[in-house]
C-alpha cells in the first residue's frame, strides 16, 4: 500500500510541473528580417548540396 502512495505523489509532483498557456512572445515585429548573405548566391542554378544557408539582419 505505501508504494501505490508513492507512485501518486510522484505522479501528481511529475504533473504539477508543466503549465498549459500561450508563451508571450514580446512585442510585434515592425520590420520584416532581412538577407544579408546567402549560401549559395541568390541565382545560382545547379545547387545539389543538402543545406542552404541564410544570414539574417
Amino acid at each position: 500500500m505505501r508504494q501505490v502512495y508513492w507512485g501518486i505523489g510522484c505522479l501528481l509532483i511529475l504533473a504539477s510541473c508543466a503549465q498549459v498557456g500561450a508563451p508571450g512572445g514580446g512585442e510585434q515585429d515592425r520590420t520584416p528580417p532581412q538577407v544579408v548573405e546567402a549560401n549559395p548566391p541568390f541565382g545560382q542554378t545547379g545547387f545539389a548540396e543538402t543545406q542552404l544557408v541564410l544570414h539574417l539582419r
